[in-house]
């Protein structure tokens, strides 16, 4: 990665609480930032998403857990990581919500709502880390 303009680092515990901390968080730097409105829509969504799968999945909401969450912000993308302390998952594994198979079921569409919106998303370690990129 390359040089940022802004870096915020950020614990969360595995709670409502904490996604509402990050919200606040992330309202902050909207204010700061002054995206446009589709990309604002897109950051939002993607951390409120990654950030809600790692306390609800990944810690299954242990508040003994926590959820890092890095954002990183230059003049021509948002970079997200968010980072649980659960076993991970395979992304290659997590069924399309448009499947005919799998279109009434709920799981999968968050994924499939940060793939739409991101120009990159990928998972490291042992699949507990989701890093997603947001071009500007």
């Amino acid at each position: 990665m390359g040089k940022f303009e802004f870096t915020k680092k950020f614990t969360i515990n595995s709670s409502m609480e904490g996604l509402k901390e990050c919200f606040e968080i992330a309202s902050g730097i909207q204010k700061q930032f002054h995206f446009e409105s589709s990309k604002e829509f897109a950051f939002i969504t993607v951390l409120s998403e990654s950030v809600n799968n790692a306390i609800r999945h990944g810690n299954k909401f242990n508040k003994d857990f926590l959820t890092f969450v890095t954002i990183m912000i230059d003049d021509k993308k948002i970079e997200i990581e968010v980072e649980d302390q659960g076993d991970g998952f395979d992304l290659g594994k997590i069924p399309s919500p448009l499947d005919k198979d799998h279109i009434n079921l709920e799981s999968g569409r968050g994924i499939f709502f940060m793939q739409q919106l991101s120009s990159g998303l990928k998972t490291r370690g042992r699949g507990n880390i989701i890093n997603i990129t947001i071009d500007r």
